[in-house]
């Protein structure tokens, strides 16, 4: 668990997470160079309870160094994420560890709920049963505070040094090695954002969306603007009121039963448009960086959407 400047949020992740029914676990917090009093909380959690244990950086080093350093240091078979201003439910690791195990899955997701942290709103994300490598590079559909990929199958995997969206790039990395990736489309989980926090996000996070497909990922720039459109038309439909997909046959608010049609025609205009200006996109890379004023969840909103490969 990553935290900076979490003081006011760190209690309630914290608490999710040892009201778990899945009693054997151990949570690892990064106070990665907080001013505020996350450091005294998580060590007052640490003496009330042994499965918690605290790491922490002199100075902000990012979201990507944070979790890595728990990755290194963990001791379990399964790792599992989640920031400090986000929830999990009480069965969250009963059910996800329990689908791995009966089914031999290396890497799961489930849904979550997308909550406003302002006016208190929320809809259920609900993905899709299962996600192919091609498939997530189209649109990230696997929230960062459900994943939990098996490290007896696929070793113990960081995140690439990104400053953003290095937990998309992890999921991507992962299935470069399997097939699929499978969910459980129940929310097990809370994602809580502000209007500010959106709003100050965007910009960023699709240039890093477009850097991560460029340099980690190798993508040409026809392609990186493909799946960019792809990953613009999954926001768009998320942002827009009652757009967060439905299970397919399922109405959204609009009475829509997902996938939507049309839909896929307008990824294709946006990506069509997007070609020309490819050549004009800054490729620079983008290595994870000291940022003293990042938020804890400095990765974007979460992209949703159900496309079909073009025929």
């Amino acid at each position: 668990m990553p935290a900076y400047q979490a003081a006011a949020t760190l209690d309630r992740a914290i608490e999710s997470v040892r009201a778990q029914q899945f009693d054997k676990f151990e949570l690892r917090i990064v106070d990665d160079g907080s001013r505020d009093a996350t450091a005294e909380l998580a060590a007052a959690h640490m003496r009330d309870d042994p499965r918690i244990l605290v790491h922490r950086h002199v100075v902000n080093r990012g979201a990507a160094v944070a979790r890595n350093r728990a990755i290194r240091a963990a001791r379990g078979r399964y790792i599992a994420f989640l920031d400090a201003d986000d929830t999990w439910t009480p069965d969250k690791l009963a059910r996800q560890v329990g689908f791995m195990q009966a089914r031999g899955h290396a890497f799961t997701y489930t849904g979550f709920w997308y909550q406003s942290a302002d006016s208190g709103a929320r809809q259920a994300v609900v993905p899709p049963a299962r996600v192919s490598h091609d498939r997530l590079l189209r649109g990230n559909v696997i929230g960062c505070l459900t994943a939990i990929y098996d490290r007896h199958q696929l070793g113990r995997v960081e995140m690439p040094h990104l400053t953003l969206r290095q937990d998309y790039a992890l999921w991507l990395a992962l299935l470069r090695r399997l097939p699929f990736a499978y969910g459980l489309t129940d929310p097990l989980a809370t994602h809580y954002r502000s209007a500010g926090s959106l709003s100050a996000q965007r910009g960023r996070a699709l240039m890093a969306t477009w850097r991560m497909y460029r340099q980690t990922e190798g993508l040409s720039r026809a392609k990186s603007a493909w799946c960019l459109g792809h990953h613009l038309t999954g926001r768009l439909w998320r942002d827009w009121p009652g757009g967060v997909p439905v299970r397919p046959g399922i109405p959204d608010a609009r009475g829509h039963r997902g996938p939507v049609p049309g839909r896929f025609g307008l990824c294709r205009v946006l990506s069509l448009i997007l070609m020309p200006f490819a050549g004009l996109w800054p490729d620079g890379i983008m290595l994870q960086r000291r940022v003293c004023s990042q938020h804890p969840l400095d990765a974007g909103p979460i992209l949703i959407g159900h496309f079909k490969r073009p025929a």
